[in-house]
């Protein structure tokens, strides 16, 4: 289930998975850094800066030591 802008700034270091707006498949894991406007910051492995991600595309997974 997506998560909302509420539910994001509350997790913030928490892991979200990232799912394909094309496939719906989830493509990536990452860590809440923060929300901007109406974007989720996520750092996500495969990059040293976090990301705006839109938070239909993310889902909250929790802390899981990943």
């Amino acid at each position: 289930m997506p998560i909302t802008l509420a539910q994001a700034r509350d997790n913030r270091g928490e892991l979200v998975a990232y799912r394909s707006p094309a496939t719906r498949e989830i493509t990536e894991h990452g860590r809440i850094a923060g929300v901007a406007g109406r974007m989720v910051l996520v750092r996500y492995r495969s990059s040293p800066d976090p990301i705006l991600t839109h938070p239909d595309n993310l889902e909250l997974i929790g802390d899981t030591n990943a």
